[in-house]
């Protein structure tokens, strides 16, 4: 790291420094690029997506994003389907995660401050219900959270 740091500040203050040949460009190993060409090119391609679930994992609501492996084209995302996970994977961290989810849309839904305490001490972090209480209470209060503040009844 301390190298990396040493040659982007010799870079940085150099005018003749060619950063192309100081960083030569390479792909980033984000799915991102080749998904974009695979739509709007219409070459195809497999690559894990997050979408709605809409049956490609059984046990999971349809609204669910999941994240899957798809064929992509210039005829669009197409989920894999992939079936039922084991039940170990669905009650160990499937299950949990959408309930999480869950938690969170209705706190929202519904601005009602005792679902976001039920978040937050749901978390494994969480070690009392005054932890959960200064941690609701620093969420609502930082700058820039002022209208989520107002959303569910704190007072600024």
């Amino acid at each position: 790291v301390d190298e990396t740091v040493r040659r982007i500040s010799a870079a940085a203050t150099n005018p003749e420094a060619r950063l192309t040949e100081i960083f030569p460009p390479t792909p980033s190993g984000e799915q991102i690029v080749p998904i974009i060409d695979a739509l709007f090119n219409d070459r195809q391609g497999q690559f894990i997506v997050n979408v709605p679930n809409r049956g490609a994992i059984t046990g999971i609501a349809d609204d669910v994003v999941v994240e899957v492996p798809a064929l992509v084209d210039g005829g669009g995302i197409r989920p894999i389907i992939v079936g039922p996970l084991p039940d170990k994977v669905m009650l160990g961290a499937v299950a949990p995660q959408v309930l999480a989810m869950e938690r969170r849309v209705a706190a929202f839904r519904f601005g009602d401050p005792s679902l976001i305490m039920q978040v937050v001490l749901s978390e494994q972090r969480t070690r009392s219900w005054e932890h959960a209480e200064e941690v609701v209470d620093a969420l609502m209060r930082m700058p820039g959270n002022e209208a989520m503040a107002r959303h569910y009844g704190a007072a600024p």
